[in-house]
């Protein structure tokens, strides 16, 4: 095998950055999306958008043969576990953006759903508190972000 030279290797960056940014645009990553993706783009994912990583995708990730997605994802999991049992108030910004990711993503599985969506509709059940809760949990992230100068742009800004 011949190593690329310069020209192939920007080439094959622009190219992943370029397919990173279109699966990010999405509000969930799911195992399908992920199907055939290089090594190198899963560990960017596993990275730097584990929030935004459906659960069957992130399982694919904690599988992979290949030991350095195995290892982003479990460090992406650690990440998320320290975001989600840490106040809010003492998150880092990376922590901060991680857990606005895992939230906007509920919120996506959620809407996806419409057996959640029919029983969002009932007051009182466990899907309507669940629904009202991620909310709160939004909300309170986001202010947090705004309070330390990072406010969510408007085409990032998901209504719920």
């Amino acid at each position: 095998m011949k190593y690329p030279s310069p020209p192939q290797l920007q080439a094959l960056y622009e190219s992943n950055e370029e397919l990173i940014q279109n699966l990010t645009q999405q509000m969930v990553i799911s195992a399908q999306d992920i199907q055939g993706i290089n090594k190198n783009i899963l560990t960017r994912l596993a990275s730097d958008f584990w929030g935004m990583i459906s659960s069957n995708a992130r399982a694919e990730m904690m599988s992979h043969s290949h030991h350095f997605v195995r290892s982003c994802a479990r460090i992406g999991q650690q990440d998320l576990e320290k975001a989600l049992a840490t106040p809010i108030a003492d998150l880092s910004e990376g922590h901060l953006v991680m857990l606005r990711q895992d939230l906007c993503r509920r919120a996506a599985e959620m809407e996806a759903d419409p057996v959640i969506q029919k029983a969002v509709l009932v007051r009182g059940s466990a899907e309507n508190a669940d629904l009202a809760s991620l909310n709160v949990q939004l909300h309170a992230v986001r202010c947090r972000l705004a309070a330390i100068g990072k406010p969510e742009s408007p085409k990032t800004y998901i209504w719920i």
